[in-house]
């Protein structure tokens, strides 16, 4: 990893700009799909997997005018799931003349190298989230087995995006995302919803205006696609967050985009629904509400500066991560969505 600082040519007298250029990356929307928001700082050095217990009810009784000598009984059934560990390292080795090299650019050496080398951690992070680090087993939120899976239907006016009418995408939309809220029984209770998909979807979704026809639908000439469905879900769920991940683009069924809508955490208590249908699972204690989870050893990766001989200094950072981890697969709903035309429908193709 070096750095590259070209000496410079100027003419005297000249005037530098005290700030500098950065190349600028995508801020990843992935986290929102997962418990918290945020990875789940839990792990040890040491640990080489993630085990979570799971256990399952059936119930019966019997119903009689008199007494019965033989009663059902409920049927309680235990089992596991895990998931392994990795480490994630990347290292970063300069010199005293690479440093001198990086202030005549008005910045650190030392602190490039540092946020260099977390960008790294974390866009790789951000791949073990969605894709896993060996799909083939169901790591990261994409293979989670169990997952729903569609295509978003097309209208009379096209298969993509920006030939089907607006409103007909919102009234899918709201149709797609109550679908998860009922699947989950989180009907009546303060649900946080993700929506994450790449930024032409999340773009046009944020922008296009909900027609009005000859009847008033709700935002109607006034309100977006994403602002009609939320608007629309408000007594349905308490926040919907659209964020955007452009590694989502072209992993859908067939190349199309890929949208991921998901709840990420379950609620386990209604108001005011009383008594309890749920109540083994209300009030079981130590139970785990998150629907899907990623676990870090630290907040941050860890770094670890060793000078070397003649004179320069090695750094090394890691981090130990799960990949994404579905733990309730009927909460995520994963959308194949165009945008455009196929390639292969174009004229000429």
């Amino acid at each position: 990893m070096p750095l590259v600082f070209p000496g410079q040519t100027l003419i005297s007298p000249h005037f530098t700009l005290p700030g500098v250029i950065i190349q600028q990356s995508q801020q990843s929307g992935a986290w929102s799909l997962i418990k918290g928001g945020e990875p789940t700082v839990m792990l040890s050095p040491s640990d080489l997997a993630v085990k979570i217990n799971r256990i399952d009810l059936t119930t019966l009784v019997g119903d009689a005018q008199g007494g019965a000598n033989d009663l059902p009984s409920v049927n309680i059934v235990g089992s596991f799931a895990s998931v392994p560990t990795y480490w994630q390292r990347v290292r970063g080795t300069y010199t005293r003349t690479a440093l001198a090299a990086a202030g005549t650019y008005k910045v650190s050496g030392a602190e490039i190298y540092s946020l260099a080398m977390r960008q790294a951690h974390f866009q790789h992070a951000r791949n073990a989230l969605l894709y896993g680090i060996s799909p083939e087993t169901g790591e990261g939120i994409l293979n989670g087995p169990g997952t729903f899976e569609t295509n978003f239907p097309a209208d009379s006016n096209g298969t993509t995006l920006r030939t089907m009418s607006p409103g007909y995408v919102a009234q899918t939309l709201n149709y797609m995302l109550m679908d998860i809220v009922t699947r989950t029984n989180q009907l009546g209770k303060p649900t946080r919803m993700a929506i994450v998909a790449p930024q032409r979807v999340i773009g046009l979704l944020q922008s296009q205006i909900v027609p009005l026809t000859s009847w008033q639908n709700i935002g109607g000439g006034s309100n977006t696609i994403a602002g009609t469905v939320t608007s629309s879900l408000q007594q349905v769920v308490s926040e919907i967050s659209w964020l955007a991940d452009d590694t989502l683009i072209g992993k859908g069924a067939n190349g199309a985009d890929m949208m991921i809508a998901s709840i990420p955490e379950v609620q386990l208590r209604a108001i005011g629904m009383l008594p309890d249908t749920n109540i083994f699972g209300s009030d079981m204690a130590t139970q785990e509400n998150a629907c899907s989870i990623q676990l870090w050893d630290a907040a941050a990766p860890v770094e670890y500066p060793v000078p070397v001989p003649g004179g320069d200094l090695d750094v090394v950072t890691e981090l130990k991560l799960t990949p994404g981890w579905v733990l309730r697969p009927e909460t995520v709903t994963k959308i194949s969505v165009w945008v455009d035309e196929p390639p292969a429908s174009r004229k000429g193709s």
